[in-house]
């Protein structure tokens, strides 16, 4: 628990504390009636989420997702900014202020301190955790009520998961390529299992042989599926950069790390 304190806010917009979501007990025992909610948004858009539910395809579930967001925030108009736009910024790079937008919704939301952005973030009183909510207020990035943009996108997530994708209940298996182990706060080792606690949100892939080409060892962990916030398959008229990535909610993980 002493860990997390420097990093779970004691409020949040979620059905479960935020040291509760970043505890390795949770993410190590999770059942498949597990939900985690952001508070309000089902309550005001129960109608889209029932018309998700009885889609045939994802493909249909999809087209009424990115309709009902279009007609919602005006994202068809030239300069306005959309979630499309911020998951693109973090996926090419997640020091960008797009990183440091949707970071900023997780704490928000969840109350889950980051814990690197553009350098390690020790603490809310430091410099670094300055500059972080300076991209976090960038204008280009931040506006058009963004956070609850995103709100939805990770509800429709979680619908489509129970929807489509039941295999990712309750766990779904996801890698990441390191050139450098202490790129994550390595909290026990035992040979090639760590215990780590991961950035308030953090990047994966599905395809072991996409994580290979990305660093010489390979990060294999579990995660909750209530902790997925993204993957591409959810929205496949989109195209991203990374085909297999998969975000989700950050915290204190068992992991398998080998060189390759």
């Amino acid at each position: 628990m002493s860990i997390l304190q420097n990093y779970c806010h004691s409020n949040n917009k979620a059905n479960l504390p935020a040291y509760l979501i970043a505890c390795k007990e949770y993410n190590n025992f999770v059942d498949i009636d597990a939900t985690l909610k952001i508070e309000g948004v089902l309550e005001y858009h129960k109608d889209l989420f029932n018309r998700i539910m009885e889609c045939e395809s994802i493909d249909e579930a999809s087209h009424i997702f990115n309709r009902y967001m279009h007609e919602l925030f005006n994202l068809s108009e030239k300069h306005v900014n959309s979630y499309i736009k911020v998951l693109r910024g973090l996926l090419f790079d997640s020091n960008r202020p797009e990183g440091a937008v949707l970071k900023g919704w997780v704490e928000s939301r969840f109350g889950l301190i980051p814990t690197y952005h553009k350098g390690k973030i020790p603490s809310i009183d430091s410099e670094a955790y300055l500059i972080y909510l300076v991209d976090r207020m960038n204008n280009e990035v931040s506006g058009n009520l963004i956070e609850y943009q995103l709100d939805l996108l990770y509800t429709y997530t979680q619908y489509i998961i129970r929807r489509f994708f039941v295999n990712f209940i309750p766990y779904v298996t996801v890698y990441r390529g390191l050139n450098n182990i202490d790129e994550h706060e390595v909290l026990e080792k035992n040979k090639n299992r760590y215990t780590l606690l991961l950035n308030n949100i953090s990047s994966f892939t599905f395809s072991r042989d996409i994580a290979e080409t990305f660093g010489d060892f390979i990060l294999e962990t579990n995660v909750p599926f209530t902790k997925i916030i993204f993957f591409h398959n959810v929205l496949p008229m989109l195209k991203f950069a990374g085909e297999m990535e998969v975000m989700v909610l950050g915290g204190i993980y068992n992991a398998k790390i080998d060189y390759y």
